[in-house]
């Protein structure tokens, strides 16, 4: 299956199934806003958001053999491995360098995860 999807958009269930889920509540809540923005991102063909994850999470653009693993740390920052294909999520909700204080927790995660992509710096296109 894998190899008739590499190289094209994934159907959005191929990459919802493609992100584990965690045992843990806590990765278990950003797992969930996770799946929301891209549920979100992939109702908009023009959007590159999803390109981005995959290649923050993955190096590639395209969807991976393997699952991508969403593991919970400690401290404040996500953290993409991409040789496993691991996104490490803090466990809590504190995001001290997010300053903008009218912001739900799922958009803060979600403003934590897009900095860690925007730091990749990775072309896209």
């Amino acid at each position: 299956m894998v190899e008739k999807v590499q190289g094209k958009r994934p159907t959005l269930e191929q990459l919802l199934l493609k992100i584990s889920d965690s045992t843990d509540i806590h990765v278990q809540e950003k797992t969930v806003w996770l799946k929301n923005k891209i549920r979100k991102e992939f109702a908009d063909p023009q959007s590159t958001w999803i390109k981005g994850f995959l290649k923050c999470v993955t190096g590639q653009t395209v969807l991976p053999a393997q699952v991508i693993e969403i593991r919970g740390i400690d401290g404040n920052f996500c953290k993409a491995h991409t040789c496993f294909n691991f996104l490490d999520v803090p466990f809590g909700h504190n995001t001290p360098h997010i300053r903008d204080e009218t912001l739900s927790n799922e958009e803060r995660f979600i403003k934590n995860l897009e900095l860690t992509m925007d730091q990749t710096r990775y072309d896209v296109n």
